[in-house]
């Protein structure tokens, strides 16, 4: 779950450097290795290679999306994101309608699969969306409740105000 987490955010971030853990081009650019960590709940590593050029004699090279452009990062990346979640998802979520709602419910067999639903939801951008306080020496995580917000709270937005005032009276003297 954990990894997931991380290159959900990596790929929100559009993160090279940590996205380079999980997706490695040869140097030609015609093959592709992804790897998921860890996978089916062991810890081991899956690796999945794709390329342009499959060979009958290797029965696990796949052939390379031909929306994937040689050394790209990301689509690969989210390759490796929603299959993990699939895998995670099958057989321990049903998604119910119930009488009377407006919603799409969903009913998990574990507190993981729960994680996962959520992670899924996040992955797709209908999860909580959330940002960091833009006040200089604040650094806290919120939630977003409308699109224009920038600050955690109403505190935070009064003194950034302040700041800026301070900051501007500061520059006209």
């Amino acid at each position: 779950m954990a990894h997931c987490a991380a290159l959900l955010d990596a790929l929100n971030e559009e993160r090279n450097d940590r996205l380079q853990h999980f997706v490695e081009w040869s140097p030609d650019r015609r093959r592709v290795t992804l790897t998921f960590y860890p996978f089916m709940g062991l810890w081991a590593h899956k690796f999945m290679r794709f390329s342009k050029d499959l060979n009958p004699d290797d029965p696990m090279l796949y052939r390379l999306p031909d929306e994937w452009l040689p050394g790209d990062l990301l689509a690969p990346a989210r390759y490796i994101l929603t299959e993990t979640i699939n895998f995670r998802l099958n057989n321990h979520v049903h998604p119910c309608l119930y009488p009377d709602s407006r919603g799409l419910y969903f009913k998990t067999d574990s507190l993981l699969s729960g994680l996962y639903v959520s992670l899924a939801l996040e992955a797709l951008g209908k999860g909580e969306q959330r940002a960091l306080c833009k006040r200089e020496g604040c650094g806290n995580h919120f939630t977003i409740e409308h699109g224009s917000q920038k600050y955690c709270s109403e505190r935070c937005n009064k003194r950034a105000y302040e700041q800026r005032k301070r900051d501007k009276s500061s520059v006209t003297v």
